[in-house]
Protein backbone atom coordinates (compact mmCIF):
# COMPACT_ATOMS: atom_id res chain seq x y z
CA UNK A 1 0.00 0.00 0.00
CA UNK A 2 1.15 3.44 -0.75
CA UNK A 3 2.25 5.52 1.87
CA UNK A 4 2.21 2.79 4.38
CA UNK A 5 5.39 3.23 6.75
CA UNK A 6 6.66 -0.35 6.65
CA UNK A 7 9.16 0.08 9.73
CA UNK A 8 6.22 1.13 12.23
CA UNK A 9 5.29 -2.39 14.32
CA UNK A 10 2.47 -3.73 12.89
CA UNK A 11 0.23 -7.18 13.51
CA UNK A 12 -2.37 -8.45 11.61
CA UNK A 13 -6.14 -8.91 12.87
CA UNK A 14 -5.59 -12.39 13.01
CA UNK A 15 -2.67 -12.49 15.29
CA UNK A 16 -4.93 -9.50 17.34
CA UNK A 17 -7.22 -12.25 17.46
CA UNK A 18 -4.99 -14.83 18.53
CA UNK A 19 -3.97 -12.90 21.45
CA UNK A 20 -7.27 -11.97 22.71
CA UNK A 21 -7.58 -15.76 22.73
CA UNK A 22 -5.13 -16.46 24.71
CA UNK A 23 -5.50 -14.31 27.43
CA UNK A 24 -9.29 -15.22 27.82
CA UNK A 25 -7.36 -18.60 28.05
CA UNK A 26 -5.84 -17.55 30.98
CA UNK A 27 -8.34 -16.29 32.57
CA UNK A 28 -7.03 -12.84 32.81
CA UNK A 29 -8.90 -10.88 35.17
CA UNK A 30 -11.68 -13.22 35.86
CA UNK A 31 -12.68 -13.77 31.95
CA UNK A 32 -14.74 -16.04 30.67
CA UNK A 33 -12.91 -19.10 28.25
CA UNK A 34 -14.72 -18.91 25.08
CA UNK A 35 -16.97 -15.89 25.28
CA UNK A 36 -17.11 -13.60 22.24
CA UNK A 37 -16.75 -9.98 22.76
CA UNK A 38 -14.07 -7.61 23.99
CA UNK A 39 -11.09 -9.57 25.50
CA UNK A 40 -11.28 -9.88 29.64
CA UNK A 41 -8.98 -6.69 30.75
CA UNK A 42 -12.41 -4.37 29.45
CA UNK A 43 -14.48 -4.33 32.56
CA UNK A 44 -18.45 -3.80 32.57
CA UNK A 45 -17.94 0.21 32.06
CA UNK A 46 -15.31 -0.10 29.33
CA UNK A 47 -17.66 -2.72 27.45
CA UNK A 48 -20.49 -0.15 27.84
CA UNK A 49 -18.39 2.74 26.19
CA UNK A 50 -17.55 0.49 22.55
CA UNK A 51 -21.07 -0.27 22.66
CA UNK A 52 -22.47 3.00 22.89
CA UNK A 53 -19.26 3.27 19.74
CA UNK A 54 -20.22 0.64 17.99
CA UNK A 55 -24.01 1.83 18.56
CA UNK A 56 -22.95 5.48 17.29
CA UNK A 57 -20.90 3.66 13.89
CA UNK A 58 -24.18 1.48 12.88
CA UNK A 59 -26.58 4.62 13.10
CA UNK A 60 -24.32 6.75 11.58
CA UNK A 61 -23.63 4.17 8.69
CA UNK A 62 -19.93 4.77 9.48
CA UNK A 63 -17.73 1.51 9.20
CA UNK A 64 -14.33 1.43 11.45
CA UNK A 65 -12.39 2.57 8.66
CA UNK A 66 -14.50 5.64 8.16
CA UNK A 67 -14.05 6.34 11.70
CA UNK A 68 -9.95 5.88 11.73
CA UNK A 69 -10.21 8.49 9.05
CA UNK A 70 -12.32 10.72 10.91
CA UNK A 71 -10.15 10.49 13.96
CA UNK A 72 -6.79 10.57 12.16
CA UNK A 73 -6.84 14.30 12.79
CA UNK A 74 -3.30 15.12 11.04
CA UNK A 75 -4.18 12.55 7.87
CA UNK A 76 -1.03 10.64 8.40
CA UNK A 77 -2.69 7.46 8.08
CA UNK A 78 -2.32 6.52 12.54
CA UNK A 79 -4.22 7.86 14.69
CA UNK A 80 -2.28 8.43 18.42
CA UNK A 81 -3.59 8.77 21.43
CA UNK A 82 -3.94 12.66 21.56
CA UNK A 83 -6.11 12.39 18.26
CA UNK A 84 -8.16 9.48 19.32
CA UNK A 85 -9.29 11.19 22.64
CA UNK A 86 -9.43 14.83 21.23
CA UNK A 87 -11.68 13.40 18.06
CA UNK A 88 -13.62 10.94 20.11
CA UNK A 89 -13.94 13.41 22.89
CA UNK A 90 -16.17 15.63 20.45
CA UNK A 91 -18.75 12.92 20.79
CA UNK A 92 -17.90 12.16 24.19
CA UNK A 93 -21.24 14.55 25.66
CA UNK A 94 -23.38 12.49 23.30
CA UNK A 95 -21.90 9.21 24.04
CA UNK A 96 -21.18 9.83 27.73
CA UNK A 97 -17.51 9.22 27.34
CA UNK A 98 -15.14 11.46 29.32
CA UNK A 99 -11.31 11.83 28.46
CA UNK A 100 -10.11 9.98 30.92
CA UNK A 101 -12.52 7.09 29.73
CA UNK A 102 -10.85 7.36 25.88
CA UNK A 103 -7.48 7.49 27.30
CA UNK A 104 -7.86 3.97 29.24
CA UNK A 105 -10.09 2.81 26.12
CA UNK A 106 -7.41 3.25 23.69
CA UNK A 107 -4.46 1.91 25.79
CA UNK A 108 -6.93 -1.26 26.17
CA UNK A 109 -7.25 -1.29 22.10
CA UNK A 110 -3.45 -1.09 21.32
CA UNK A 111 -3.09 -4.42 21.89
CA UNK A 112 0.46 -4.40 20.05
CA UNK A 113 1.73 -1.38 22.46
CA UNK A 114 3.23 0.91 19.81
CA UNK A 115 1.11 4.37 20.98
CA UNK A 116 -1.79 3.95 17.68
CA UNK A 117 -4.37 2.36 16.53
CA UNK A 118 -4.37 1.09 13.48
CA UNK A 119 -7.66 0.38 11.15
CA UNK A 120 -7.38 -3.44 12.35
CA UNK A 121 -6.80 -2.64 16.13
CA UNK A 122 -10.00 -0.35 16.23
CA UNK A 123 -11.86 -2.42 14.12
CA UNK A 124 -11.58 -5.69 16.34
CA UNK A 125 -13.26 -3.94 19.03
CA UNK A 126 -16.32 -2.52 17.13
Amino acid sequence: MEGLDQSRPTISVSKLEEQIRQAEGKGAQGGAKGVAGPPPRFDAKARGHLQRISDYLQKEGMSTADLHARLDANRDGRVDKKEFVGRMGELGPQLGLRPQDLGLLFDSMDVNGDGELSPGELGLYL
